[in-house]
């Protein structure tokens, strides 16, 4: 998250589901922000970026005690212009 913020310093991160399965709690996350603060060798564009993460916990005694993040992180390099669209 640290490298997301230097590239889209006022980034949000909205919780859209939470679900709870005994002690696993799964989050889809929306985040969304503007390119503002560039990538290395591309430099900041402006575009409106929006991707999304899923993160899964085990929760035992009420801490987290095991974290799993997926990222969609290709879709976020497309709309920075790091990468070219697909197709």
């Amino acid at each position: 998250m640290l490298f997301t913020r230097q590239v889209i310093p006022a980034v949000t991160a909205t919780m859209e589901d939470v679900r709870v399965d005994g002690d696993i709690v799964t989050v889809r996350i929306t985040f969304a922000g503007t390119n503002s603060g560039g990538w290395p060798g591309v430099g900041p564009n402006g575009a409106a970026v929006r991707f999304i993460a899923f993160d899964m916990h085990r929760v035992v005694d009420g801490r987290v005690i095991e974290s799993w993040h997926l990222e969609d992180n290709l879709t976020l390099l497309i709309q920075l212009g790091v990468v070219p669209p697909l197709g």
